[in-house]
């Protein structure tokens, strides 16, 4: 047990907000980002010396790793509640996370760990960018991530829609999945020489059935919750989140945005149905 790890836990002790159930989170969550942060090697850090590379670096992990919008969300408010305790609110910044950790080889695990299954590299890095940036099958197979990279957005070829569309760069685990394809693609598809796109789509579809990785309607559903979550800093509805009818006219408002820009980021020109956002 480290020195912050006893400062937290004081913290909290003394500062018991909010119910029972949403303070005995706030401890498991500050007694994790205790561990971690001495793991990321800050090893000397107490409680009062709270920055934004520290932040960075709990929110980078968890981003990487994937943690559920719900669970995100809760540990992003119990890491808030404690830069407001110590006067740090500065801690926080406006933009992405950086990340922690990087893919520096192809073997290289990536963040989902069902993706380890999946033994083809083209397989492989073409459902790591359908979970990380909502794509469609064959568009995770047709495209060129080498070209597609414009450093902030993966521009996205129109394929599927009427345009090219732009998806946001906006976590670590984005763009160590976006360098792994490239690392696979070169300057190519995310397809062998030898292979037709649509031969690569349904061996695609085969390899992501053998390693138990949900149909591809599912992760551009999960990548719309997690952009809702980004955005308005709420689950939506169908991610456990308020229901429509309880929220206020600037929430309303909030959510109204969040939804067009993530039906623009995904292709949709509407909520399909059922809804990404509500409850069915």
């Amino acid at each position: 047990m480290n020195h912050l790890h006893v400062e937290l836990m004081a913290l909290c002790h003394a500062n018991p907000d909010g119910d029972p159930g949403t303070w005995r989170a706030r401890i498991e969550t500050l007694a994790l980002a205790a561990a971690q942060l001495e793991q990321f090697g800050y090893a000397g850090l107490r409680a009062h010396g709270l920055g934004s590379q520290h932040i960075d670096a709990l929110l980078g992990s968890w981003y990487h790793h994937r943690c559920d919008p719900t669970t995100l969300q809760a540990r992003t408010e119990a890491l808030r509640w404690w830069a407001d305790k110590v006067g740090r609110r500065d801690a926080f910044r406006s933009g992405p996370p950086q990340p922690a950790t990087t893919h520096d080889d192809l073997n290289d695990d990536l963040s989902d760990g069902r993706l380890r299954r999946v033994h083809d590299h083209y397989a492989r890095a073409s459902l790591a960018l359908a979970m990380s940036f909502g794509l469609r099958k064959f568009e995770s197979v047709a495209i060129r991530p080498a070209i597609a990279d414009s450093g902030t957005h993966l521009v996205v070829a129109a394929i599927s829609t009427p345009q090219p569309r732009m998806v946001p760069i906006a976590t670590p685990a984005q763009r160590i999945d976006l360098d792994f394809a490239k690392k696979v693609a070169g300057l190519g598809q995310l397809a062998p020489r030898q292979a037709s796109l649509r031969g690569q789509v349904e061996s695609l579809r085969m390899a992501a059935r053998r390693a138990g990785i949900p149909p591809n309607p599912d992760l551009r559903r999960n990548y719309a919750h997690l952009r809702y979550l980004q955005i308005t800093g709420r689950p939506c509805a169908a991610a456990g989140g308020p229901s429509g009818a309880t929220l206020n006219a600037e929430d309303h408002a909030g959510d109204r945005l969040a939804r067009q820009n993530v039906l623009a980021e995904m292709g949709y020109l509407s909520d399909p149905v059922p809804s990404l956002f509500d409850q069915p």
